[in-house]
């Protein structure tokens, strides 16, 4: 269902209430939002549209991540703007069936291992840019993530074909066991250094 209904939100309780209605919307921010964590589409199957509109919503409490996903519900993101996690918890979370569509934004989480995470259902990430902390050894393995069991049964997917990644390689890296690779099959991952960071690209092979 692609008919939204197309709306604006100032606060945390109004994006809350829009993007859990189970209605499906397109919401566009009107300005910064802090406050916790935003349970959207729990046991529906609506799909919605978050534009950041380059406001940055912030979330201050640990639990199921700055958005959480339930149910079959689907949701795409849109930059430019940001989504900013400063308690211990991943900044995106889905949990269901249904897909969450990153195509742009900042995503950074202060003070935790992983940025998305992907409990069951799937991931895609078009753009954006992405960070998190290290692990205990000073190297980010978690950026992108899985519920292990899933992933290997294949009812939890991360499919990467765009994005920046700051020091975590979504082509090569440890979060679902040595060498594993989130990107789609015809796109590569270039590198580069600014200050101490190594930030990865992923553009489409050939380029």
């Amino acid at each position: 269902d692609t008919s939204y209904k197309i709306t604006e939100a100032s606060t945390l309780s109004q994006l809350n209430s829009l993007l859990s209605s189970g209605a499906g919307a397109e919401v566009t921010l009107t300005n910064d939002i802090t406050g916790n964590n935003v349970a959207f589409g729990m046991a529906s199957s609506a799909n919605s549209v978050l534009n950041l509109n380059g406001y940055t919503y912030t979330n201050n409490r640990s639990g199921y991540g700055a958005i959480l996903v339930r149910g079959s519900a689907s949701l795409e993101i849109n930059g430019p703007g940001a989504v900013v996690n400063t308690d211990t918890t991943p900044i995106i979370w889905n949990s269901g069936s249904g897909t969450i569509t990153i195509n742009g934004g900042t995503f950074v989480t202060d003070v935790h291992t992983e940025s998305i995470y992907c409990e069951k259902g799937t991931i895609v990430i078009t753009g954006g840019t992405f960070k998190a902390q290290p692990s205990t050894d000073g190297i980010c393995h978690f950026t992108l993530n899985c519920l292990d069991a899933n992933y290997t049964a294949g009812t939890a997917k991360i499919i990467v074909t765009g994005g920046e990644f700051y020091n975590f390689n979504p082509a090569d890296n440890l979060a679902e066991g040595t060498g594993t690779n989130f990107v789609a099959d015809g796109y590569t991952v270039t590198s580069r250094t600014s200050g101490s960071d190594t930030i990865y690209t992923v553009v489409p092979a050939g380029e």
